[in-house]
């Protein structure tokens, strides 16, 4: 049996749980509409006296976040890094129209232009290369070679006969990124291998 404290002690206890459970929910409300606010064009655009009154938590400042479009088939309004990405698929598109490759080359094409352009062109800034300024040297660029030019890899991975030819035809398509190899798209298997055996035939 409870006592006539206790009772004022439950009755304490179910007051202040129903406050926290307002108190949530009307903070959820307010997050909802603040959200709604900034996110949702639909919204209509209350003055700033009737946000404050209904959202006193809501501060509108001139640094909020904010979703910015350009327009489109525009992408010099996109910043650095749309530009950045531009001249990377300018330089593939290039590449594979001068190598005769089908479009499907295309993410090779990009890793290669990418791999390339780290080492060779300079930052006006810092008047070195990207490869320079990361890795405190002067990259070295005497095995760089055209891409998709023809070129024969060495078979070091099938169990060969005694008179089987040891080499593969194939074309050339990109760097090794974690070792000193070659990319290499086998015309036979229609694979890409890595090795460092490959002979290129340069035509000038």
């Amino acid at each position: 049996m409870l006592l006539p404290k206790d009772n004022s002690l439950l009755l304490k206890a179910v007051q202040n749980n129903c406050f926290r459970r307002s108190t949530l929910r009307r903070n959820s409300r307010q997050k909802l509409l603040k959200r709604k606010a900034f996110e949702d064009k639909s919204f209509p655009k209350l003055p700033q006296h009737l946000l404050e009154q209904r959202l006193p938590r809501l501060t509108l400042t001139k640094t909020s976040a904010d979703c910015t479009l350009c327009a489109p088939r525009t992408p010099q309004q996109n910043g650095v890094a749309e530009r950045r990405n531009r001249t990377l698929i300018e330089a593939a598109r290039t590449m594979l129209s001068d190598a005769k490759l089908p479009i499907t080359f295309w993410a090779e094409a990009v890793n290669t232009a990418c791999y390339v352009q780290s080492r060779v062109l300079v930052v006006k800034t810092h008047g070195m290369t990207p490869y320079e300024i990361w890795h405190k040297r002067k990259p070295f660029i005497g095995f760089l070679k055209p891409f998709g030019c023809h070129c024969t890899i060495l078979n070091t991975k099938d169990h060969l006969a005694k008179f089987a030819e040891k080499s593969a035809e194939g074309y050339f398509v990109g760097y090794s990124s974690h070792a000193k190899a070659y990319r290499v798209y086998i015309k036979a298997s229609r694979i890409i291998e890595e090795s460092a055996n490959v002979q290129l035939y340069i035509c000038i």
